[in-house]
């Protein structure tokens, strides 16, 4: 395997060139459909629920796990 070898103490002795490094990964989802008048614009609405089950059926499905969550308000 190819290596990459460092003189730097802050760097590991060896690099394994073909390894490949931890990725992150970010992943944004948009709240489903809100309602649409003053009063109810920052509450779903039933399609925007329906989305939301979707959204969440679908990361189940696919196996995403999750390190850390955030939600705005």
């Amino acid at each position: 395997s190819a290596t990459l070898r460092s003189s730097n103490s802050r760097y590991p002795a060896r690099i394994d060139l073909n390894a490949k490094p931890p990725m992150s990964t970010l992943l944004m989802i948009r709240h489903g459909q809100a309602g649409a008048t003053a009063e109810n614009y920052d509450e779903l609405s039933p399609l925007g629920f329906e989305q939301a089950a979707r959204a969440g059926a679908w990361l189940k499905a696919h196996g995403r796990t999750f390190a850390a969550t955030f939600s705005g308000t």
